[in-house]
This record gives C-alpha cells, structure tokens and sequence, in this order.
C-alpha cells in the first residue's frame, strides 16, 4: 500500500500526508525542494545541499521495534485510513490474532526480568545478511521494517525461528523474554534445488564426457581388430 509515485519529487509521493505511516516503515530522513516539512510533526531541519533541504524524522521507528498488542487484518480494513495508521504505530495488524497470542503463551507468560529494557540493535553484516542483540522482559512481536520474502531465514541465539507476515507486508517474528543474539540470512527461493539441479546436470555431463573418451580411445583398437577379422574371413 505505499505506490512509488513516478513523477514526483518525493520518493513517498503522495504518502506524505500519511505522518504516521512514515514513522511506522521507519522512514528516517525526508529530502525536499522546498521547506514545508518544517511544518510536520516531529521533523527537523538539518541542513540545505544545494536546492535539497534535508529533515529528520525525530519519530520514526527503528528498523525493528517490539509490539504487545494485535489485531486481525480484517478489524485493520473496517477501519478510516487515519485510524487505521495512529493504531499501526503501537500495534502489529496480523492474520490471526489468536493464533499469534497462543505461540506468544507458549514461550513463557512470566516476565524473564521486569526490569529489563524492551529494545533490539540490528547491524546489516552485508546485503543479505542481518545480526543483532535484542531485549526484552515479557514474550513479544518484533516487526522488522522490511518487506516479507520467503527467501530470509532467522535464527534466535543460534536456534531457527519463524518468520511471518504482519502489518500488510512486513517481517515479524515472536520472541521470548530476555536478552538475545538474532541473525537473519538471505537466500533466493530454490536456490538449493538450483544448486542440486546443477550438481545433477555437471555429474551427467561429466560421465557422457567420460564415456566419449572412453568410447574414442577404444575406436581404434576396434577398427584394428575389425580389420584383423576381415583378413581371417
């Protein structure tokens, strides 16, 4: 639901007027041909690069944030566009609300550390790969501000966790109380069966080469003993 309007001299286009949903994806720095982000909210000036003013979003979310309350896809549709964006920014929209609040009670529903900060640092190692430490003192939903693909994996203090789609296309994930290390890897779908297709086709062509060789250095030992025959006959 965010189009990329081509023409405009905002990547966002006409998303703009939508200040919540900036916050929600994350949207950190807005650049302008004019000043008139000045006058939203919680946007500050930094500075002007030729005929570029550039502003800080002092609100928008960090790449991924914790979430304690859902609510279904559907419930998230009846609702105005304006409500529908204020709730996104302190809860996570879902398929099933029901389904999630059952994993959630079978990580544990007692609080590790009450104590403990709710936060999650995640550092790109490189394109396709993501690691981090995260917090937190109850068992939550962490929303990543990426697009969901069945390509990236995650794996919790080394042990694989599901991915799933929330917030209409976004990466989520539930994660049980207390301190951890995250990662998250790359990789196209059916890059595996491509890989064992190919080994498959190079070990074929492998014997077929193999059995031409084979097949051209017993040729002539073939025509001498065809020859040989002949003369007996």
């Amino acid at each position: 639901g965010l189009p990329r309007t081509l023409g405009s001299a905002s990547y966002i286009g006409s998303m703009v007027d939508r200040r919540d949903i900036i916050d929600v994806v994350g949207v950190r720095y807005v650049l302008s041909r004019d000043r008139e982000p000045s006058n939203w909210r919680d946007m500050k000036y930094v500075t002007t690069v030729g005929t570029i003013a550039i502003f800080r979003n002092e609100t928008a979310h960090p790449f991924a944030a914790f979430y304690g309350q859902t609510i279904s896809e559907t419930r998230a549709d009846s609702m105005l566009a304006t409500d529908r964006d204020a709730v996104l920014l302190t809860t996570a929209v879902v398929e099933n609300p029901g389904d999630v609040a059952k994993k959630l009670q079978m990580l544990g529903s007692k609080a590790a550390a009450p104590e403990l900060p709710q936060h999650a640092t995640i550092r790109k190692v490189r394109d396709d790969k993501l690691s981090g430490d995260i917090e937190t003192s109850s068992p939550s939903l962490l929303m990543f501000s990426m697009p969901f693909d069945r390509g990236w994996e995650a794996h919790l203090d080394g042990a694989p966790i599901d991915l799933f789609r929330a917030d209409f296309g976004l990466t989520a994930a539930l994660i049980p109380a207390g301190t951890h290390t995250i990662n998250l890897e790359y990789a196209p779908p059916g890059r595996a069966l491509g890989i064992w297709l190919m080994v498959v086709a190079l070990a074929l062509l492998a014997v077929l080469a193999a059995r031409a060789r084979l097949q051209s250095a017993q040729a002539p030992q073939r025509r001498q003993t065809a020859r040989g025959n002949a003369a007996v006959a």
